[in-house]
Protein backbone atom coordinates (compact mmCIF):
# COMPACT_ATOMS: atom_id res chain seq x y z
CA UNK A 1 0.00 0.00 0.00
CA UNK A 2 1.24 3.53 -0.75
CA UNK A 3 1.14 5.70 2.31
CA UNK A 4 1.91 9.55 2.57
CA UNK A 5 2.92 11.24 5.38
CA UNK A 6 1.87 14.97 5.67
CA UNK A 7 1.58 17.52 8.12
CA UNK A 8 -0.28 20.14 6.44
CA UNK A 9 -3.99 19.86 7.57
CA UNK A 10 -5.40 21.21 4.23
CA UNK A 11 -3.98 18.63 2.35
CA UNK A 12 -4.93 15.40 4.18
CA UNK A 13 -8.47 14.84 3.38
CA UNK A 14 -7.63 15.38 -0.37
CA UNK A 15 -4.50 12.82 0.26
CA UNK A 16 -6.63 10.52 2.65
CA UNK A 17 -9.34 10.44 -0.66
CA UNK A 18 -7.00 9.65 -3.69
CA UNK A 19 -5.80 7.07 -1.42
CA UNK A 20 -9.01 5.36 -0.04
CA UNK A 21 -9.55 5.47 -3.98
CA UNK A 22 -6.78 4.40 -4.89
CA UNK A 23 -7.02 1.35 -2.27
CA UNK A 24 -10.58 0.55 -3.11
CA UNK A 25 -9.87 0.49 -6.93
CA UNK A 26 -6.28 -0.86 -6.76
CA UNK A 27 -6.77 -3.28 -9.86
CA UNK A 28 -8.00 -0.20 -12.03
CA UNK A 29 -5.69 2.07 -10.74
CA UNK A 30 -2.20 2.60 -13.07
CA UNK A 31 0.40 4.64 -10.48
CA UNK A 32 3.81 4.77 -11.28
CA UNK A 33 6.59 7.16 -8.96
CA UNK A 34 9.07 8.97 -9.99
CA UNK A 35 11.85 11.36 -8.53
CA UNK A 36 8.83 12.71 -5.70
CA UNK A 37 5.98 12.65 -7.67
CA UNK A 38 3.41 9.97 -7.63
CA UNK A 39 1.68 9.56 -11.44
CA UNK A 40 -1.87 7.84 -11.34
CA UNK A 41 -3.92 7.33 -14.23
CA UNK A 42 -7.59 8.88 -14.85
CA UNK A 43 -8.86 7.23 -17.37
CA UNK A 44 -12.14 9.20 -16.97
CA UNK A 45 -10.77 12.23 -17.66
CA UNK A 46 -8.19 11.25 -20.64
CA UNK A 47 -5.46 12.76 -18.11
CA UNK A 48 -2.70 12.00 -15.75
CA UNK A 49 -2.83 13.37 -12.29
CA UNK A 50 0.71 14.24 -10.81
CA UNK A 51 0.85 14.49 -7.13
CA UNK A 52 4.10 16.46 -5.82
CA UNK A 53 5.29 14.54 -2.63
CA UNK A 54 7.14 17.27 -1.40
CA UNK A 55 4.64 20.21 -1.94
CA UNK A 56 1.72 18.34 -1.21
CA UNK A 57 0.11 19.72 -4.53
CA UNK A 58 -1.32 18.25 -7.56
CA UNK A 59 -1.26 18.58 -11.47
CA UNK A 60 -3.49 16.84 -13.95
CA UNK A 61 -1.53 16.45 -17.29
CA UNK A 62 -3.42 16.65 -20.39
CA UNK A 63 -2.68 13.82 -22.96
CA UNK A 64 -2.62 13.61 -26.46
CA UNK A 65 -5.41 12.63 -28.35
CA UNK A 66 -4.03 9.51 -29.81
CA UNK A 67 -3.26 8.09 -26.56
CA UNK A 68 -6.92 9.01 -25.52
CA UNK A 69 -8.54 6.85 -28.26
CA UNK A 70 -6.67 3.69 -26.62
CA UNK A 71 -6.16 5.01 -23.03
CA UNK A 72 -6.89 1.45 -21.70
CA UNK A 73 -4.36 -0.30 -23.46
CA UNK A 74 -1.50 1.88 -21.35
CA UNK A 75 0.48 0.99 -18.56
CA UNK A 76 2.25 3.84 -16.79
CA UNK A 77 6.32 3.57 -17.21
CA UNK A 78 9.23 5.46 -16.37
CA UNK A 79 11.67 5.90 -19.32
CA UNK A 80 14.90 7.93 -18.31
CA UNK A 81 13.18 9.71 -15.46
CA UNK A 82 10.16 10.86 -17.45
CA UNK A 83 6.86 9.50 -17.17
CA UNK A 84 5.85 7.85 -20.36
CA UNK A 85 2.82 5.41 -21.52
CA UNK A 86 3.08 1.99 -22.99
CA UNK A 87 1.28 0.69 -25.24
CA UNK A 88 0.28 -3.27 -23.81
CA UNK A 89 -2.19 -4.40 -26.54
CA UNK A 90 0.85 -3.66 -29.22
CA UNK A 91 2.45 -7.02 -28.17
CA UNK A 92 -0.42 -8.48 -30.43
CA UNK A 93 0.71 -6.93 -33.49
CA UNK A 94 4.46 -6.76 -33.07
CA UNK A 95 4.24 -3.10 -32.60
CA UNK A 96 4.38 -0.95 -29.44
CA UNK A 97 3.16 2.40 -29.17
CA UNK A 98 5.63 4.70 -26.61
CA UNK A 99 4.76 7.77 -25.75
CA UNK A 100 7.01 10.02 -23.42
CA UNK A 101 6.33 13.47 -21.57
CA UNK A 102 8.80 15.29 -23.07
CA UNK A 103 8.04 18.70 -21.37
CA UNK A 104 5.31 18.47 -18.57
CA UNK A 105 4.75 22.42 -18.27
CA UNK A 106 3.49 22.36 -21.95
CA UNK A 107 1.96 18.98 -22.29
CA UNK A 108 4.36 17.73 -24.98
CA UNK A 109 4.48 13.91 -25.38
CA UNK A 110 6.52 12.39 -28.40
CA UNK A 111 5.72 8.92 -29.59
CA UNK A 112 7.82 6.20 -30.62
CA UNK A 113 6.87 2.60 -32.12
CA UNK A 114 9.08 0.39 -30.60
CA UNK A 115 9.24 -3.60 -31.35
CA UNK A 116 8.91 -5.78 -28.20
CA UNK A 117 9.65 -9.85 -28.73
CA UNK A 118 7.58 -12.22 -28.01
CA UNK A 119 8.93 -15.38 -26.23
Amino acid sequence: MDRVLTVRTASVSTIRSLLEFSIQYKKMIKTCSIKGFIYMMDCSKNSIIAFNLRAENFRVIGLDNDICDKIFNYDLIEVKGKIALLDCCGSFTGKNDLWILENSEKEEWKSHGIHIPSQ
